[in-house]
């Protein structure tokens, strides 16, 4: 979880600096020939019980030399939302705060308080493989650079980034950590501009459960859900009942829902995910061919 912190800092540079930022783990070797900047790092001393602890440094790279400017430790018990909620936080406050004692000015971020995703990028959300995703959080970000963020447009971005996460989890990279980590902080960002709206809840649920945290993901949602009203609960996102079916491991339901429905590809996906670790080829490969 440590690299969603790396994220936060880098999401406050991108987000509310408008600062050109350079990820070394999906661009190392550019980043490794700036001269200059900022550079976050995490490390992590493993005890023989839990906790853990995690240090996270911000270094002033001048002419090749690092020079350390802020260092910040914490514990890390249970594998909770914790790091998340923190995580979210330090990308609105603290890194903010950061970036200003290092010399940066703010650029306070365009807000719209509705806006409507377009439909080239919902149609390719609803297409589960790596390169619709990757298209759909390129054009997400083009919207808001030139029209600003809005819930909508943070829900979809945190969606993205989250099949991102998933989907390349089985590539030989640290990349779906990346991805993962920003689609966790997109949804806190969409919880915050929106005191945590149902809306933002269920994004928070999608994020959670494709970053794999499916049981306190699920235990927010089911204690959210209860102080909802009949209104609020009937404008959830209709691939909520498929993501809830995943994790409840409601395998009557889920294959249902790769018959029909508005997010047929999204259930055959998660489909996939709850066979692949059966003893029986058959079982498993009855889920992929609906992916063909």
């Amino acid at each position: 979880m440590q690299e969603l912190m790396r994220q936060a800092f880098l999401l406050a540079a991108r987000e509310e600096f408008d600062l050109a930022v350079d990820d070394r783990l999906l661009n190392a070797a550019r980043a490794l020939e700036q001269p200059d900047g900022l550079v976050f790092k995490s490390t992590t001393q493993l005890e023989s019980v839990s906790p853990r602890s995690v240090t996270h440094y911000l270094y002033q790279r001048d002419a090749g030399k690092l020079k350390e400017v802020w260092a910040y430790d914490e514990l890390r018990g249970s594998y909770t939302n914790e790091p998340i909620d923190h995580a979210g936080e330090f990308s609105r406050a603290d890194a903010v705060a950061l970036l200003k004692a290092a010399g940066f000015s703010q650029r306070v971020p365009k807000y719209r308080e509705q806006s409507v995703v377009p439909a080239s990028v919902r149609q390719l959300l609803d297409q589960m493989d790596v390169v619709s995703q990757f298209s759909a959080v390129r054009q997400i970000h083009t919207e808001i650079a030139a029209e600003g963020e809005s819930p909508e447009l943070l829900g979809a971005l945190s969606r993205g980034y989250a099949n991102l996460g998933s989907l390349s989890e089985v590539h030989w990279s640290p990349a779906h950590q990346v991805f993962k980590a920003r689609g966790l902080l997109y949804a806190e960002r969409m919880a915050w501009r929106t005191s945590n709206s149902p809306a933002a809840v269920c994004h928070r649920f999608y994020a959670r459960t494709l970053a794999g945290l499916h049981k306190f993901a699920h235990q927010e949602l089911e204690a959210s859900s209860r102080r909802w009203t009949k209104e609020q609960a009937a404008e959830m996102p209709g691939w909520v009942d498929v993501v809830e079916a995943f994790v409840k491991y409601d395998a009557p339901a889920l294959k249902a829902a790769t018959e029909e429905g508005d997010h047929v590809s999204l259930a055959r996906y998660l489909n996939v995910l709850t066979r692949d670790g059966s003893r029986s080829k058959t079982y498993v490969m009855e889920a992929c061919e609906l992916l063909r």
